[in-house]
């Protein structure tokens, strides 16, 4: 039952996702008609040739769409046999690095929740005792003491005493994207995939140098972050280590 249940909700993000980018057609898809020839002795009648005539309602457009629902079903199921910690039987071959990621970021809590319980389980008892509770990262709760904190200080401040620059950096504090832009969060999530050349060919889509994308995804970071989270050159860029969950849980979020 419970397998059952991550497999539908994983599987569901997925073909969400297709819907949403018209790679599975929704409910407004339109009545398709297909012509066949059948040859005599194909069918039962032996005597005719019949000329059938049949209406569907077409799944997708994609001719790849029987690969890329197979190869998820199969990601999906090692997923769930490395939850159990039982090795993985599945090969999975030519599957987007895209939709492998909607299905990791599913699993992602799931992995967190099942390592912290089997790492508490492994603890002596004694030092079970010390464990304090972890609340984690919410970027929803950072960005609400900041906009409770810029309330704090308009009240604080006379409105006419507040800058221009203070107003701006209010407004765009408050966006979750930290103002990057659709093909800039394409290119961190690359990075984060260990995609380098994909990230390079979005940012020549973009007409801009690798190095100038970086910069401007670190420094966004760095504004609302904290810190710069992609380190080494156009060879390696890759995301630091200590900030991997973080940038993970944020790049799911921006691609929902």
């Amino acid at each position: 039952e419970v397998y059952s249940k991550h497999m539908l909700s994983a599987m569901g993000n997925l073909l969400s996702h297709l819907v949403k980018n018209g790679i599975l057609l929704g409910d407004n898809s339109e009545l398709a008609t297909v012509f066949r020839s059948a040859f005599r002795n194909s069918l039962c009648t032996h005597m005719v040739k019949c000329r059938l005539e049949i209406e569907y309602i077409p799944l997708s457009k994609a001719d790849n769409i029987r690969m890329i629902v197979t190869s998820a079903i199969k990601y999906t199921e090692n997923k769930l046999r490395a939850l159990l910690s039982v090795k993985s039987r599945l090969s999975v071959k030519d599957f987007p690095a895209e939709y492998k990621n909607i299905i990791d970021c599913y699993f992602s809590e799931l992995f967190d929740k099942v390592n912290k319980e089997r790492q508490r389980a492994a603890m002596p008892e004694y030092e079970k005792l010390y464990d304090a509770e972890s609340t984690g990262l919410s970027f929803e709760g950072a960005d609400e003491i900041e906009r409770a904190s810029w309330a704090t200080t308009t009240m604080l401040i006379p409105e006419d005493e507040l800058s221009e620059e203070v107003e701006e950096a209010v407004a765009f504090k408050a966006e979750e994207s930290f103002g990057l832009s659709k093909e800039e969060i394409a290119i961190l999530s690359a990075i984060f995939n260990a995609e380098i050349n994909k990230a390079k060919a979005i940012a020549q889509e973009l007409k801009k140098p690798i190095d100038a994308a970086i910069e401007k995804i670190n420094e966004a970071f760095f504004d609302n972050f904290g810190d710069v989270i992609i380190e080494g050159d156009s060879s390696d860029y890759h995301i630091i280590e200590d900030y991997k969950d973080d940038i993970k849980e944020w790049i799911c979020k921006q691609t929902e």
